[in-house]
């Protein structure tokens, strides 16, 4: 028994100093998350034409840092437009589905999570602003996204469409 120890001891000095690893060193890394449709957003009204918004194929990548940190983000969805059926018949038509891109302008601490604010792309349509709150709850990662649309020439036209994606590490 003696030796055992004699042994352990010996082997634990032959390695020198031993680095301890942070406490929250297995959060660093990229988090994914993916929703294949929102619920449709209805929006529109006199004297425009009815539509409903659904955002698909919605995915969500940040990047964290060993405290935990958002150090990059980016957020992709395909807009899907539809012109509801009203009577008269519409005359205008919805935007081309389309692919919008956002990538993270900043994070900031909020409360018991970190609020992330997105930079859209310059070539999505319609113009959308995105808002997004990190939070995680008993090591469940989960990010709250809020789109809203921006150019809009009557407030008849604008929405929100608000989903919430669990993030995995991958």
């Amino acid at each position: 028994m003696r030796l055992s120890r004699v042994a352990v001891a010996l082997c634990a000095a032959a390695c020198g100093d031993v680095a301890t690893a942070p406490a929250d060193s297995g959060v660093a890394g990229v988090y994914r998350g993916h929703i294949e449709m929102t619920p449709p957003f209805t929006f529109g009204g006199l004297p425009f034409c009815n539509y409903s918004i659904t955002l698909e194929q919605l995915d969500v990548e940040l990047t964290l840092d060993a405290s935990g940190s958002v150090r990059a983000g980016k957020v992709q969805d395909l807009n899907v437009e539809t012109v509801l059926a009203t009577v008269p018949p519409c005359p205008a038509g919805p935007i081309p589905p389309n692919i919008a891109t956002y990538t993270l302008a900043s994070a900031m601490p909020a409360g018991a999570g970190t609020l992330l604010t997105f930079l859209a792309g310059p070539t999505n349509e319609p113009e959308v602003d995105l808002t997004a709150t990190l939070t995680t709850i008993g090591g469940m990662k989960t990010a709250k996204l809020s789109f809203q649309r921006i150019n809009v020439a009557d407030d008849v036209l604008a929405w929100m469409v608000a989903a919430t994606a669990t993030l995995t590490a991958q």
